[in-house]
């Protein structure tokens, strides 16, 4: 949500902090959810998975500056938080997506601990 009100906090100081520190907390309240999904899917290759979520964050923080240039050069500075908020829309499904198709496989079923099991 922040990422779409940003533009609205141009030359507005108080306004784009707390936006700002809203998308923050929120961007990195994802990453120990995620690790703890992926370890549920299967503790015995937790460590790998986990490395390789690690590593996919740190691919994808290093392709931001990239791809927020190209944003800019597309779309204008002004358009480059509801740029940002489509890609976040599409992460978001993409994980949702990931999470039912593994809850669907016999082995995702087998694995998931009781307490995230359906109701």
């Amino acid at each position: 949500m922040a990422l779409l009100l940003l533009p609205l906090a141009r030359g507005s100081y108080g306004l784009a902090l707390p936006m700002t520190v809203g998308y923050a907390l929120t961007a990195y309240a994802v990453t120990t959810p995620q690790q703890t999904r992926l370890i549920a899917l299967d503790p015995a290759a937790a460590p790998v998975l986990v490395s390789l979520n690690a590593a996919v964050l740190y691919l994808a923080i290093s392709l931001s500056g990239v791809l927020g240039a190209a944003g800019i050069a597309w779309t204008g500075a002004h358009l480059l938080g509801p740029l940002a908020a489509v890609v976040a829309v599409a992460a978001v499904a993409l994980s949702e997506i990931a999470h039912r198709l593994a809850a669907r496989s016999p082995e995702g079923a087998e694995r998931r601990p009781p307490a995230s099991r359906p109701l």
